[in-house]
């Protein structure tokens, strides 16, 4: 088999899993405030790492940019 092939039935296998999973999640979500909030039920320590990875990709695109101008 070709290596192209293994690839495109690798990304296809992986896009098909994400798919099927954020259906199967997506009845979990009772409204967008919800969805936005995870339901209120992230702990300090999550929530903390999140804000830190927002922060920290925000910085790497702004900073990006700023050194391609």
């Amino acid at each position: 088999m070709p290596q192209d092939r293994i690839l495109a039935l690798v990304v296809i296998a992986y896009l098909s899993v994400l798919i099927v999973l954020g259906l199967i999640m997506s009845r979990r979500v009772a409204s967008a405030s919800d969805f936005l909030v995870a339901g209120k039920k992230l702990g300090l320590p999550l929530t903390t790492a999140t804000l830190a990875a927002v922060q920290l990709g925000a910085g790497v695109i702004l900073g990006g940019s700023a050194m391609a101008a």
